[in-house]
């Protein structure tokens, strides 16, 4: 108790820290409290500088002192870009389905190919410009902190492109958005399903029907992408159209090839397999493949796998090839159960019988 503050603070700071420090000092009712107030000077916590504190307007202000901007204000200006850009496609009368595409350009190429869509096409590649720009003065970090902004960005930017028509100089819309995937692999952004649904769009009305499918597939393969569940429209399959469309090319069959990256999204989400077959049925009669599968139905022993789900996406087909008498006898056979996807293992063997 009779230790002196001299020797207090030779030891407190090793051994008791400089609470005790201050309680030993007062204890030992030293009067001369200067080495006290030394102490409490040597060892308080000093305030953090100022390019040090967390605060992320002052960091992202802190790294930008030549442009002057922030890549807060950065991201907002390109964000409010692509607003106007979307603004004004609203104005532009609303381009077909894929599969009516095709009619439309041979009727009225006019349509397709006007001055707005042009002028939108010119106005996103100069957002991309932009936002390259940023991105290597480094304002923007898109392998980092930035990550999930610009991916949200680079959506709309191809939502935008999906709708726009290069000038008259032979240039390819296809082109800009493999350009826009190799840039998403170099800043480690990865490719989201409406990514691929905007790319599909603009490869399938330029007839990149390989380009297309290759994407989907990818997609929809486990084994490269994951188990990540697919979400795709029943009543606007872009990417089982174009597999479709690329099996016609190549003459292979379609029916089996679509219903293939059926069970490769429902090994994902098996619960979603019954709207996957309805949208392999949309885009198989989309496609001119309803005869293909109805045979498929009739015929084919795998078709036991999607249930009564097939005899609705068949006769769903049916109705989009024209074909109303051959869906309606699919319902009459469906109420009989003579087919091949009537018959499961959870029957034993049995008719499963309509509800």
């Amino acid at each position: 108790w009779k230790t002196s503050a001299r020797t207090l603070w030779r030891q407190g700071p090793r051994h008791f820290g400089r609470a005790r420090l201050g309680l030993h000092a007062h204890i030992a009712g030293e009067r001369n409290s200067s080495y006290l107030s030394l102490a409490h000077r040597r060892t308080r916590i000093r305030p953090r500088a100022p390019w040090t504190c967390q605060d992320r307007t002052y960091g992202e202000k802190a790294k930008a002192p030549l442009t002057g901007k922030s890549a807060r204000e950065a991201l907002r200006a390109h964000a409010l870009r692509v607003e106007e850009i979307s603004n004004s496609i609203l104005a532009l009368d609303s381009l077909p389905q894929l599969w009516e595409y095709e009619d439309l350009i041979h009727n009225d190429e006019s349509k397709i190919s006007d001055p707005a869509r042009q002028q939108v096409y010119r106005d996103v590649m100069e957002l991309l410009d932009n936002l390259q720009a940023d991105v290597d003065s480094r304002l923007i970090e898109p392998q980092g902190r930035h990550r999930v902004h610009v991916s949200i960005l680079v959506d709309a930017v191809l939502r935008c492109l999906a709708v726009s028509d290069p000038p008259g100089d032979g240039g390819s819309v296809y082109s800009q958005c493999d350009r826009i995937m190799k840039r998403m692999t170099e800043w480690s952004i990865d490719l989201q399903h409406s990514h691929c649904k905007s790319i599909m769009l603009v490869a399938g009305r330029e007839g990149l029907w390989k380009e297309a499918s290759r994407l989907f597939a990818k997609r929809i393969d486990p084994r490269a992408s994951g188990l990540t569940p697919v979400n795709i429209d029943v009543s606007d399959p872009i990417g089982l159209y174009c597999i479709a469309r690329h099996a016609q090319e190549q003459g292979l069959d379609p029916v089996e090839i679509v219903l293939n990256g059926v069970l490769n999204m429902s090994i994902v989400c098996p619960s979603e397999q019954g709207r996957y077959v309805l949208a392999a049925g949309s885009a198989l009669g989309q496609a001119g493949e309803a005869e293909s599968l109805m045979q498929y139905l009739l015929t084919n022993s795998s078709a036991k796998k999607f249930g009564q789900h097939l005899v609705a996406a068949t006769a769903h087909a049916c109705l989009h090839c024209s074909r109303p008498d051959d869906a309606i006898r699919l319902f009459d056979n469906l109420t009989e159960g003579d087919h091949q996807a009537s018959v499961e293992w959870q029957w034993e063997g049995g008719k499963e019988r309509l509800l």
